[in-house]
C-alpha cells in the first residue's frame, strides 16, 4: 500500500470494505493516483454531514454511474434481443 493510500486509513480500525472513494480510485489513471489519494485523504477529516463531503460523494456516484451504466444497458439489450430471437424461432 502506498503512503498516499495509507493516509486514507488513518483510523486503522475501519472495515475492510471498499469505500466509494476507493472504487473511484480505480477510474483514475495510474499516473494520477498518488495525487488523487492526497486530495481524498482530506475527506477523512470531514464530518459525515459535511456539505463538501456530500458533494464529493454525489459526484463520485455520478462518475461510477456514467462509467458502468452504459455497459450494463448494452448487456441487458443483448440478452433481450437474444430472448426475442429465441421466441421468434420457437414460434416459427
Amino acid at each position: 500500500m502506498s503512503p498516499d493510500q495509507e493516509l486514507l486509513n488513518l483510523e486503522g480500525a475501519e472495515s475492510e470494505s471498499k469505500t466509494l472513494f476507493d472504487e473511484l480510485a480505480g477510474l483514475v489513471p495510474a499516473e494520477r493516483q498518488a495525487e488523487y489519494y492526497r486530495v481524498i485523504a482530506h475527506t477523512r477529516t470531514l464530518s459525515p454531514n459535511d456539505e463538501m463531503l456530500r458533494i464529493l460523494e454525489a459526484m463520485g456516484i455520478l462518475a461510477l454511474l456514467t462509467r458502468e451504466t452504459p455497459a450494463e444497458i448494452a448487456a441487458e439489450r443483448k440478452v433481450e434481443a437474444t430472448d426475442l430471437l429465441l421466441l421468434a424461432a420457437g414460434a416459427a
